[in-house]
Order: structure tokens, then C-alpha cells, then sequence
């Protein structure tokens, strides 16, 4: 089963993870919050747009194979 994880562009980039901010956020990708489905990061990825009022759109969404 394919997992996925949220990449926000930046320097360096970043992946959404469960930590505390507007969204978390780490550097780490074996700690990034890690999805089922496309739709269920997109979907997540839409809400914290909406509720931090912020326009990702330099953001991605990526295959994870990790654990």
C-alpha cells in the first residue's frame, strides 16, 4: 500500500509533521506525517491552508516508501 507525505518548498525544504507550529514542520522525512491516500493529503493540505490562512503553493504531494 503506497503512503504519502506533505513537501512544503523552502530553504531547505520541509515536510508537515506532527508537531506543534502553523502547520508542524521537520526537515526530517522519516518524521513527516505520514497519509494513506493522495485524496487524505490533499484534503489535509486544504485545510491547513484554511486554518492558517496560508496559500502553500509551493507544496507537493509524494510518494513516501519509508516505514
Amino acid at each position: 500500500m503506497m503512503k504519502y507525505i506533505i513537501q512544503l518548498r523552502s530553504d531547505p525544504d520541509v515536510f508537515i509533521a506532527d508537531y506543534t507550529g502553523d502547520p508542524g514542520r521537520t526537515i526530517l522525512i522519516n518524521s513527516a506525517r505520514v497519509y494513506k491516500t493522495k485524496a487524505g493529503a490533499l484534503s489535509a493540505l486544504t485545510q491547513f491552508q484554511n486554518k492558517y490562512n496560508r496559500n502553500f503553493r509551493c507544496s507537493k504531494i509524494i510518494e513516501y516508501k519509508g516505514e
